[in-house]
């Protein structure tokens, strides 16, 4: 059986994002678990244009202002039918940045499907949190190997002069 509080995000995201929001209500906006001033569960009402775009404001300060934390939290509260291109696509990149790859690659698959049309920088973006997800660690340990995508393709480097 799941907490009570892990319930709640059942049918609406993914283990690790559930896990990220839970981080996040607790060390950046120092909110307990069963806090009611704020649902757990991502919102289910549908939005004013006005507050919707409040908050997608809100979520662009935030990332601008490098709180990757905040913005996502941002991004997250906008019920997901009514979240436009751009904040899948900052909440995206607010989970590359915390490094949360597998939620970034939902983000960014989220944002393509949304696109609707072939979006080479939203392919490239999906591609680079697939392969952080899946080789993050082993890159790490040898850091003279480097993977890299564009819009070319993916390329593995090898070099003679690691920074380490």
């Amino acid at each position: 059986d799941l907490p009570s509080t892990m319930n709640q995000f059942v049918g609406f995201t993914s283990k690790e994002e559930s896990d990220l929001i839970l981080h996040i209500r607790r060390t950046v906006l120092h909110s307990d678990e069963d806090s009611t001033n704020d649902a757990i569960a991502a919102p289910a009402s549908t939005l004013s244009l006005a507050i919707l775009d409040f908050k997608v404001e809100r979520a662009k300060q935030k990332y601008a202002a490098e709180s990757f934390e905040e913005a996502f939290y941002e991004c997250w509260k906008i019920p997901q039918e009514q979240r436009p291109l751009e904040i899948w696509k900052i909440g995206g990149e607010c989970c590359k940045k915390l490094r949360v790859f597998a939620v970034a690659q939902r983000w960014f698959s989220e944002a393509i499907h949304v696109c609707r049309s072939n979006n080479s920088d939203l392919n490239v973006k999906l591609e680079q949190a697939r392969i952080a997800r899946f080789f993050n660690n082993y890159l790490a340990q040898y850091p003279m190997i480097d993977m890299r995508v564009d819009q070319r393709g993916k390329g593995l480097f090898y070099s003679l002069y690691s920074n380490q």
